[in-house]
């Protein structure tokens, strides 16, 4: 029984193992698909500037087909962000962060690029340069909080792989120490009942064989509670049929 009880305790505790291993496997999974769209959002909101100092510089067909493009990169990452990142949460934080940014400060600004270089402003050169200015400055912000949000998702992948480690490391530790606990146990059982069985039978032997001389004096007093016990009782009791034979015999001589 109690190895019975040592097994269950190691297949269950190592099932619990198992599970957080595939939990935090699972979490590493979705950390890294989160930092690899945070990187191809990126390089969407990289591609728009370039897109819009392209526009600036007079090339508007291409800037615009540019600025199409940079959207069409950004835009599956951003949905992907917003839809998976949890409301509230440290992360969601940190991407909302840039995402208001390239919403507000990035877009107006290359609005306004747009707007200044179809117009006839005569002073359009000068505008164009403080809204680049502006450009500039925002995406320098988004790239910081975007660099900031990407570290805090391989923090996360370090932390879930190193505790998944841990439980890996754990559940060996607890396979390898409860498995010697169980051979010691076995040893100790299988030693414990072969005196138990080994012992009352030598010395029911070693009654046999001095019964066997003729020594008749003898009582066996053997208390296992089961088969062994039972045979002791058994010969006890044909020693005693022994003697009362010898004891008869005896009085039948001395009659005669």
């Amino acid at each position: 029984m109690l190895i019975v009880v040592l097994f269950v305790a190691v297949g269950a505790t190592v099932t619990y193992n198992t599970m957080k291993m595939a939990d935090l496997q699972t979490k590493v999974k979705q950390q890294v698909e989160i930092n690899d769209n945070a990187a191809t959002y990126q390089q969407g909101i990289d591609a728009k500037k370039f897109a819009a100092f392209v526009y600036s510089q007079g090339n508007t067909e291409g800037g615009g087909q540019m600025l199409v493009d940079a959207e069409e990169i950004k835009m599956p990452a951003e949905a992907y962000l917003l839809a998976t990142l949890t409301e509230g949460s440290e992360l969601y934080a940190k991407f909302n962060a840039a995402y208001q940014i390239d919403q507000y400060p990035i877009n107006n600004a290359i609005t306004s690029i747009v707007t200044i270089s179809n117009s006839d402003d005569a002073n359009k050169v000068d505008e164009i340069r403080t809204q680049l200015g502006y450009l500039m400055t925002a995406i320098s912000q988004v790239d910081a909080n975007v660099a900031d949000f990407r570290n805090a998702t391989m923090t996360n992948v370090e932390d879930a792989t190193t505790e998944s480690q841990n439980y890996a490391n754990f559940s060996a530790t607890i396979a390898i120490g409860s498995f010697t606990a169980i051979a010691l146990v076995s040893v100790a059982l299988a030693v414990f009942i072969g005196r138990r069985i080994t012992n009352p039978l030598k010395k029911l032997t070693d009654v046999a064989g001095k019964v066997s001389m003729g020594e008749l004096d003898h009582e066996i007093d053997i208390k296992t509670g089961d088969e062994i016990s039972d045979l002791g009782e058994a010969f006890q009791r044909m020693i005693n049929a022994f003697k009362m034979t010898v004891a008869l015999n005896q009085e039948t001589e001395e009659e005669d």
